[in-house]
């Protein structure tokens, strides 16, 4: 995996391959971690990351007090754990926005904040296990492919103007699926 870490913002660009795996009990394997002390974490990525445990596996990892951008053009996937997150902003009360033109399997999860994923036409989101969305105001925006098999989405407890789920694209299930508003 890759670890990036700046005190102010921290931008990071993978235009190749990432992969990390972790065999155990308790272990976890994180394809890219980046954080940023006070300033905002991003990700701009057009390649391919991947992370593979028994326990937990996480696709990304982006951490920030402020907030986190994730701007996905190629893949990113975590499998074959009992805990699978493709993205994990969750650590900090921070404002999370995903945008996705490209392919994510796995959960999401965020922290407290306004949170938004926007899924493009071209997007898809292979949705698996829970996926949260923390409290606060969040929003999904989904115009392409949100394919959810045995899958939780939770929108959190809103706050102010109340949590979002605007759907122009298409949404499929396979098994026993909810989405929690």
């Amino acid at each position: 995996g890759v670890y990036t870490t700046s005190f102010y913002a921290s931008t990071g660009y993978n235009y190749g391959d990432i992969s990390a795996s972790a065999t155990g009990d308790y272990v976890q394997a994180t394809g890219f971690m980046g954080y940023s002390v006070a300033g905002s974490a991003s990700l701009v990525n057009t390649g391919h990351i991947t992370a593979t445990a028994d326990y937990m596996a996480t696709g990304v990892w982006l951490g920030s007090a402020s907030n986190t951008y994730l701007r996905n053009y190629g893949d990113i996937e975590a499998s074959g754990a009992l805990y699978n997150y493709a993205i994990d902003t969750s650590y900090f009360a921070s404002a999370d926005y995903i945008y996705n033109q490209g392919t994510i399997t796995g959960a999401i999860i965020t922290g407290a904040g306004n949170d938004e994923l926007y899924n493009g036409e071209d997007g898809v989101w292979n949705a698996t296990g829970t996926s949260n969305f923390g409290n606060d105001d969040d929003v999904i925006y989904n115009y392409g492919l949100i394919a959810m098999t045995d899958a939780t989405i939770d929108m959190g407890y809103s706050d102010v103007y109340g949590d979002f789920f605007y759907n122009s694209g298409t949404l499929s299930v396979s098994g026993t699926n909810y989405i929690n508003m």
